[in-house]
């Protein structure tokens, strides 16, 4: 039987900063990490009901089960994989830092400029040049490289997510550029999908006739799904909270085949997809990544 890998692609499920925000809350003034927003009671539901449906779904398909877990170091990412992974007691999350979430402008004015409320791109409309913001209205952590932010080790680790983490695990992937608002420096498209293809290569070389999951965020898992078929984002639709899409590539292959894409659980594969700004799409034509 030829070797086969195959690679599950799951975004974060809700999160807590945008549903503060839609009730008029703000819940970026209320903590010292405001790039690195929770899940809701719901979106731990999603992840939890998602991981009890997979085993089955991986069955159905032929394919083998779930041996490795992976995730961005994002709170709502570790938290998203934890629950995916709940009910096996030998998996464990492994952080890797080339899931991560797009690290451009949009993401760095979302948390660092005064008075946001976690939208994307918050006030680039008033101010579209960063050269151009205060620094004194920035958030202090904007204005240094970005690798800090990125140790998960730092931010919450509540007892049901510690037993669940790899504390020992070394990510095998990393980010090397010390991104900032200020001065400008930012991932642009084209080098975060690199980055989650050649994360995801190289992980996935660990896994001959094995099934892996990954749990990142809605641009990337996008632009993934651009990389590794060469279709554009439209056939992939936006990413939902918790959606999934399952990879494979058999062996003297070097394409991968989606034999799932951007689905949620208990919907049709046809089913409309919904927006969500968090999704960070593919830009339109007027539109220049910074």
């Amino acid at each position: 039987m030829p070797n086969t890998k195959v690679v599950v692609v799951v975004r974060h499920g809700e999160r807590l900063d945008y549903t503060m925000r839609e009730r008029g809350e703000n819940w970026i003034s209320t903590t010292n990490r405001p790039w690195d927003p929770p899940l809701t009671e719901n979106g731990k539901q999603q992840a939890s009901a998602l991981g009890m449906a997979l085993p089955s779904m991986l069955k159905t398909l032929n394919l083998p089960s779930i041996a490795a877990v992976y995730s961005s170091p994002f709170h709502r990412c570790r938290q998203t994989a934890a629950g995916l992974c709940a009910s096996d007691e030998m998996l464990k999350v492994q952080v890797e830092l080339g899931l991560a979430e797009s690290l451009n402008q949009n993401w760095f004015r979302s948390w660092s400029i005064e008075g946001t409320d976690g939208t994307w791109g918050y006030g680039k409309k008033e101010c579209p040049d960063a050269n151009d913001l205060d620094p004194s209205k920035l958030n202090p952590l904007s204005k240094v490289p970005v690798q800090p932010l990125l140790d998960w080790k730092q931010g919450a680790l509540e007892e049901e997510l510690k037993k669940k983490m790899d504390i020992d695990y070394e990510s095998k992937s990393s980010i090397e550029t010390p991104y900032s608002l200020r001065p400008p420096l930012f991932e642009n498209y084209k080098t975060q999908q690199k980055r989650m293809h050649a994360t995801l290569e190289q992980l996935s070389e660990l896994h001959n006739n094995e099934t892996i999951l990954l749990v990142s965020h809605g641009g990337p898992v996008t632009h993934l799904y651009e990389s590794l078929t060469g279709n554009t984002w439209d056939r992939h639709g936006v990413a939902r909270y918790c959606c999934y899409s399952i990879y494979q590539q058999e062996e003297g292959d070097d394409k991968w085949k989606p034999l799932v894409v951007n689905r949620i659980l208990g919907e049709e594969e046809e089913e409309t997809k919904p927006t969500d700004e968090d999704a960070t799409s593919s830009p339109p034509k007027d539109f220049t990544w910074a």
